[in-house]
């Protein structure tokens, strides 16, 4: 392979992940198998011709075996890991503008939107994608404590797939749900600050 190839090579692999973060999770799982089959493709044809030239090495040949091997690796080994990366930059960068959403809810000017469910709202296109599959939330209002839960969707669920939220609630009721859940499930779920929570569900 050229150097810019594998320049290109390391680019895309960089790229995909944020991509998928953002897509259906059947997508994903299907885009994820297809890299694999598509690297190890790549790295079994640089082996073969890496063993062909084994009396004449070049060194552009060795290089691809080991980027593709690194890439190969982490590909199955850290998909997982480069998600709750992707999830914790996604979370710092949108911050600001989820927080702009929760006063707009707790002030009643963003109220559920959809006709066929009582607490999903269709944020305006104005907004970037912060909610995704839809850039919809989830608002839960509790009238008598004057309390609010506003759900942004991480990934959304499908069949027996779970959805993972980034959830805001200053109900002290949820909040010890939520403290419950990470306890018994802290592998999935956790509090990322003050009234902010990574749930699976």
């Amino acid at each position: 392979m050229k150097t810019r190839s594998i320049i290109i090579l390391i680019a895309i692999w960089l790229i995909i992940p944020v991509i998928l973060h953002y897509s259906h999770p059947l997508l994903i799982g299907f885009c994820w198998s297809l890299e694999i089959l598509l690297l190890l493709i790549l790295f079994i044809i640089q082996l073969i011709e890496l063993i062909q030239e084994r009396k004449k090495l070049k060194r552009r040949r060795i290089i691809s075996v080991i980027v593709l091997s690194v890439l190969l690796f982490f590909s199955i080994r850290m998909m997982f890991l480069i998600g709750l990366l992707i999830e914790k930059i996604d979370f710092a960068i949108f911050y600001n503008k989820r927080m702009e959403i929760v006063e707009q809810v707790k002030t009643k000017q963003l109220n559920p939107n959809v006709e066929w469910n009582g607490f999903l709202c269709q944020l305006p296109f104005e907004y970037p994608i912060i909610s995704h599959s839809g850039n919809d939330i989830c608002i839960y209002r509790n009238d008598t404590t004057q309390t609010v839960e506003v759900s942004f969707f991480i990934s959304r669920g499908f069949l027996d797939i779970p959805s993972k939220f980034f959830v805001y609630t200053n109900d002290s009721n949820m909040i010890k749900k939520y403290e419950m859940l990470i306890k018994e499930k802290p592998e999935n779920n956790w509090k990322k600050q003050d009234n902010w929570y990574r749930i699976l569900e």
